[in-house]
């Protein structure tokens, strides 16, 4: 019973975090040959405008981009190329912009994506953009998403979804430790050793059902989780892009009137709290070896010795993908 608590209770953790994802084992699979051929250029269907403003998405949640292109269409007379990338092709998108390819303009990975991306440095710096500085220095959320630890403003964000520790059921204890340990944004890990994963893993052994009367840590946090629209840093229409993103914020703050609802426009947040986006301290393909190395531990004796080294074993597991 307690495995099976355990492994449903980090995956409740995770997809709260894959906004527009599915489970990874629905994607297709690819021999490389086929996969080659698929990585080659985009998908071009009949609409496809060539030297237009290329905007590509991923996942479920794509109606407040597709409102942008609608509104920019209008506004500037110009042909907005949408181009989709379903299940099985998201990272399809993530080697195109990582391979820095000039025939996508923006691009909307899913929320699993953004730290490596961020990591990678692919997105076009917008503190540049006077305009589209202005509105995010503007508004707090879009400023505490979109700015890092480096200056840089990393894109628009989209689809917003405010939430707190405090209305948890349970004690969120691993998420608590990546909370305190991780900084995707600044890309720092503080427990290298697993000392204080050790520690975590001994108190959830006792407590595998992580209940809120017996908390390890004593504090909560509040947190957005959030998508973003980025600029590609190889785009060579990157006035065109900052256009969009003007109107896509505008869209999302509630500044122009539109027939369909929005899919989470920009969420009201608590100004008491401090927040922070989920990428930066929860990043899933980066931390799911601490839920790897948390289920060992529940499976072991329970004793110091093995916890110790299922501990050290996940942190330097995630300092090595951190590491690349």
């Amino acid at each position: 019973m307690k495995k099976i608590f355990c492994i449903i209770l980090f995956a409740v953790f995770a997809a709260s975090l894959l906004v527009g994802c599915r489970d990874n084992q629905e994607r297709e699979t690819y021999s490389p040959e086929e996969e080659l051929e698929k990585l080659a250029g985009i998908d071009k269907g009949e609409d496809f405008v060539e030297g237009a403003l290329t905007v590509a998405v991923c996942g479920a949640m794509t109606v407040n981009v597709e409102a942008a292109a609608a509104e920019y269409s209008l506004k500037y007379d110009e042909h907005v190329n949408l181009v989709y990338y379903g299940d099985g092709e998201w990272d399809k998108l993530v080697t195109k912009i990582l391979a820095q390819d000039d025939d996508i303009d923006l691009f909307l990975p899913v929320s699993y994506h953004t730290a490596s991306l961020v990591g990678a440095r692919v997105y076009e710096d917008l503190s540049g953009y006077e305009e589209l500085k202005s509105r995010i220095e503007g508004n707090a959320l879009a400023l505490t998403l979109a700015k890092i630890d480096s200056g840089d403003l990393i894109g628009v964000p989209c689809h917003t979804q405010a939430y707190s520790t405090e209305n948890y059921e349970v004690a969120a204890t691993l998420m608590k430790y990546c909370y305190k340990n991780l900084d995707m944004s600044a890309w720092e890990y503080s427990d290298p050793d697993g000392e204080e994963l050790f520690e975590v893993f001994k108190h959830l052994y006792e407590y595998p059902d992580d209940p809120l009367s017996s908390p390890y840590y004593d504090f909560d946090y509040s947190a957005v989780e959030t998508q973003y629209l980025f600029m590609n840093k190889f785009s060579v229409r990157k006035d065109q892009a900052a256009n969009f993103l003007c109107i896509l914020f505008d869209l999302q703050n509630g500044e122009l009137e539109l027939s369909e609802v929005l899919y989470f426009p920009y969420c009201e947040i608590d100004e008491t709290k401090e927040y922070k986006p989920s990428w930066v301290f929860y990043p899933f393909e980066y931390v799911q070896v601490l839920g790897d190395a948390w289920q060992l531990a529940l499976e072991s004796d329970g004793s110091d010795e093995a916890l110790r080294k299922i501990a050290e074993d996940g942190a330097k597991d995630l300092e090595m993908r951190l590491m690349g």
